[in-house]
């Protein structure tokens, strides 16, 4: 995440669909002041931790905002002034989004160097663990001000009172370019860094998205993450 109070933008970052990279290319822009993941660029550095505590509710309960947090939560945490500022996120296919996620929650594993039919296996099983959270993780996002029904679901993390309030979205598919377009709005020169962030997790075969899908955890998927599909278009064929 990134609040950026001198240029009047928030950058809400989904997982798995470059945000890494994309706030890379926002970073020269940013003046002490700003914040990225709530450290003010004046004290932060490279090995700035993910998750910062920035204040306390009247129960004394701390306000956490996180690399990954929603803008819903942002609201809470800093008031419904930051609505006033433009909102960036990004987007991604949910089905070819859904693979890149497994293969990094389940980094530590290696499935990426076993056979790939393993690989589909195992991700199989991920996915009907994963694609709906669980009733304590759904009460804990209402709880934020949200109302997320799927880890995987990338729409909902600016959704505020159930609107979508996003300006600007970069889509994973056209990154360069939805890049572009955005800094052209906000005055800004992006460029992607010549590097890319998180690189070589999946595996070769995993390329092919779509074989790692049944008819059933398709549908599954499309269910979790119906929001994300219906405000996007996307389509699990492509596009």
């Amino acid at each position: 995440m990134i609040i950026c109070h001198s240029r009047k933008f928030v950058l809400i970052r989904p997982r798995k669909v470059a945000s890494s990279s994309v706030q890379a290319a926002f970073v020269p822009f940013l003046a002490a002041g700003d914040q990225i993941m709530r450290l003010d660029l004046s004290e932060t550095d490279p090995m700035a931790p993910i998750a910062a505590t920035i204040g306390y509710d009247r129960r004394r309960w701390p306000l956490v905002l996180r690399q990954h947090s929603s803008l819903a939560r942002l609201v809470r945490v800093m008031g419904r002034q930051v609505l006033d500022y433009k909102i960036v996120t990004l987007a991604r296919n949910p089905w070819d989004r859904a693979v890149s996620e497994f293969f990094y929650d389940t980094r530590a594993r290696n499935f990426r160097s076993g056979s790939a039919s393993d690989q589909r296996a195992a991700f199989g099983l991920w996915l009907r663990r994963n694609a709906f959270l669980p009733p304590l993780r759904r009460l804990i996002s209402r709880l934020e001000g949200g109302n997320r029904i799927s880890k995987l679901e990338q729409s909902a993390l600016c959704v505020v009172r159930g609107s979508f309030r996003a300006d600007h979205v970069i889509f994973y598919e056209d990154l360069a370019g939805g890049l572009q377009r955005t800094g052209e709005a906000l005055g800004l020169d992006l460029q992607l860094p010549a590097r890319k962030a998180k690189s070589g997790i999946r595996s070769e075969v995993s390329h092919d998205w779509r074989s790692f899908y049944t008819d059933d955890s398709r549908d599954l998927l499309a269910k979790a993450c119906n929001a994300d599909i219906e405000r996007y278009g996307y389509r699990f064929s492509g596009g």
